[in-house]
């Protein structure tokens, strides 16, 4: 058994070819033997390229070849740590951090993420000031984004509110008969709709239909470096994504939430 310890050298970017060159060389050892990734050509190394490496080195340790990374950039380690904290712990353990340290982190943490999203707002209010011209906003890109938010939408939330109103009905019937108070039933059912339930039902359907689909595109998008590749052309990401879809949220989600009225009022009619 070799116990020389056996220097891959990682190349610049991590492909497909190059991964396969990779896995081939540490895969194809004996159980024990060490294999040090040598990553000092290694330029910039996407999540992508980190999942597909960490693969990699998940596959060699659970076959017993203990992989180690050398000359790890700083940039390079904190994208392995994005993505898998755990692969690249040596088994050590950890000092203990104070609680005061574990705070002032957090909140680091949250004012940056605070300043990031402030900027979004700021860029997409900057992008809504201008809704006409040559670098206005995108509304081919805007209607299609209402039929996606919608209409699509429609089917469902006129189901649930339906089913909502029904329920409310039937509840309401049977606490107010021990009063003799069964004429109040519309009453609750449209109030209850209109004040609160129509505009609660039709805010979480969007936000679990068309949030996560709008939030699968982006980091979809992110993933494939499209992003990346629109600012390359001098293009505002936030102009030609972010943009339509607020505005079509904010034209169509009043008219789904008198869908959802109608609907809710109608089952309760029932």
């Amino acid at each position: 058994m070799n116990t020389e310890p056996i220097r891959c050298p990682l190349p610049a970017r991590i492909e497909n070819d190059s991964l396969a060159q990779i896995r081939r060389t540490v895969l194809h050892q004996h159980r024990g033997t060490t294999v040090v990734l040598d990553c000092a050509a290694l330029d910039a190394l996407d999540p992508l390229g980190a999942a597909r490496l960490l693969r990699v080195i998940a596959e060699a340790r659970a076959a017993g070849i203990d992989v180690r990374l050398a000359n790890l950039s700083e940039g390079a380690r904190r994208t392995l740590t994005d993505v898998d904290p755990a692969i690249l712990g040596d088994g050590a353990p950890r000092p203990r951090r104070h609680p005061i340290e574990v705070i002032g982190e957090r909140a680091l943490d949250a004012a940056d993420a605070l300043g990031e999203v402030g900027t979004l707002l700021t860029e997409t209010a900057a992008e809504l000031a201008r809704p006409f011209g040559r670098r206005g906003i995108k509304w081919d890109r805007t209607v299609q984004q209402m039929a996606l938010v919608g209409s699509e939408a429609v089917p469902i939330v006129a189901f649930m509110s339906i089913l909502l109103g029904i329920v409310l009905a039937l509840n309401g019937a049977q606490q107010l008969r021990q009063f003799g108070a069964q004429i109040f039933v519309a009453n609750l059912v449209g109030i209850s709709m209109t004040r609160e339930m129509g505009p609660l039902i039709t805010a979480i359907i969007v936000s679990g239909r068309s949030g996560s689909a709008i939030a699968a595109e982006i980091g979809t998008m992110v993933i494939s470096e499209e992003i990346d590749a629109m600012r390359t052309m001098a293009l505002s990401p936030i102009r030609f994504l972010v943009v339509p879809k607020v505005l079509a949220l904010v034209c169509m989600m009043p008219l789904l939430t008198v869908i959802s009225n109608v609907a809710g009022i109608g089952g309760g009619y029932l």
